[in-house]
């Protein structure tokens, strides 16, 4: 069955075997014909010089681009304007002197008999001035062209970027607020009122500062550790509740870490993820651990997955490597054992 893609790279392919023939057989004749109209007094010399010609634009305007794309590949023109500048402009000049010291003396040794050094050096400007002009403004589209794209790329990113950081956000606070929590917690409260007043009391105040934190923090990009810890706390203290001695949380973070920073909600995502996709059970407790190693918050539990458990979109993991994307250049970890699921945030430190 033939993919879209493998049509697509079919029409690419052929789009660039007919610039290459373009290139060989009508720009190369017709710029000799206006530069060198003695050329073509005799045919052999004339088909010679066409040849001779028609390298030269394949091999400067196909391998100059090529060479551009290359190098957008390996230094960004966003991020190092300057270095990427710099190395264009040199592979420019040696990619120039290369083709044309081939070229030449393809031509003008090996075909006309003559000395390939007088003809290269003899008269530079002749041999190697035009070439190299010719080239640089090719070469300015080229590399202005990638520029541009590099540019327009970014430019689309960063409103992507902040379009789902809108959608984060609101997910963020969809996902506290959403009628199964509610529903749950308040099942949990009704439970307790008659059974444990003041224990009521304190479930009423976590539940007010787990909502007092989503809103107050739906609007930052980053929160301090400690407030994130003091945040989740309350939000285990609600899930203790409901699930009793069934789930066990243990945490263990330094005091020199409650400064650095992390995305809000993020650590109390990967809590409730691990409550939300793993049986939790007297006969099967879940236990999560919390710690910080180097500049790494990890979160690990043991692996019992519930079956029962639906892909919704919400926040979820891969909500959360989209803001560190937003963020910086550093990325979440994920280890699956058969019997242990483990994921290490980077804790941020920006300057306040």
């Amino acid at each position: 069955m033939t993919t879209s893609k493998t049509v697509g790279n079919r029409n690419s392919r052929n789009r660039e075997i007919a610039e290459y023939l373009i290139l060989f057989f009508i720009f190369g004749p017709a710029s000799l014909y206006f530069t060198c109209t003695g050329c073509y007094t005799n045919w052999e010399i004339g088909i010679a010089s066409s040849i001779f010609s028609g390298y030269f634009w394949v091999a400067l305007w196909k391998g100059n681009a090529h060479g551009a794309c290359w190098l957008d590949k390996k230094i960004s023109w966003i991020e190092r304007p300057v270095l990427r500048l710099s190395v264009g402009v040199l592979f420019i000049f040696f990619y120039t002197v290369l083709v044309v010291a081939i070229g030449y003396f393809a031509f003008f040794t090996l075909y006309l008999d003559r000395d390939f050094y007088d003809i290269l050096l003899g008269d530079p400007k002749r041999s190697l001035l035009w070439p190299l002009v010719i080239t640089f403004l090719i070469s300015t589209f080229m590399h202005g062209r990638g520029f541009f794209f590099s540019w327009r790329e970014e430019a689309v990113n960063v409103e992507k970027l902040k379009s789902e950081r809108l959608s984060s956000k609101f997910e963020s606070l969809k996902n506290q607020v959403n009628p199964h929590f509610l529903f749950n917690s308040l099942n949990a409260l009704t439970s307790l009122v008659h059974k444990d007043p003041e224990l009521s009391e304190q479930f009423i105040k976590k539940l007010s500062d787990v909502y007092r934190y989503v809103l107050d923090s739906q609007d930052k990009e980053v929160v301090s550790l400690g407030e994130e810890l003091s945040f989740t706390e309350s939000f285990i203290f609600l899930q203790k509740i409901r699930h009793g001695d069934s789930l066990e949380v243990t945490v263990n973070i330094p005091k020199a870490a409650l400064e650095k920073q992390v995305p809000p909600l993020a650590f109390q995502m990967l809590i409730e993820n691990a409550i939300k996709h793993n049986i939790v059970s007297e006969a099967k407790p879940l236990k999560i651990e919390v710690s910080v190693s180097d500049h790494w918050l990890v979160v690990s539990n043991n692996l019992q997955r519930r079956k029962d458990v639906e892909n919704t979109s919400g926040l979820g993991i891969n909500n959360i490597k989209m803001r560190y994307e937003f963020l910086s250049n550093q990325s979440i970890m994920i280890d699956e054992t058969p019997d242990e699921f483990v994921v290490r945030i980077p804790l941020l430190d920006f300057a306040k």
